[in-house]
């Protein structure tokens, strides 16, 4: 394997970092979508 010199390493640090926070971010967002759909059909349907 060859060593990657330490800025490139941070690089690729940082980018699967932000890779990380935007997957989590967008399943939060999917969750909220969810939650308020189960409860407006909890309040009109119910």
């Amino acid at each position: 394997m060859i060593p990657i010199p330490p800025s490139r390493a941070s690089a690729i640090a940082i980018a699967a970092s932000v890779t990380v926070s935007i997957a989590a971010e967008t399943i939060g967002m999917l969750r909220l979508i969810f939650r308020v759909r189960f409860v407006f059909r909890l309040t009109f349907c119910g």
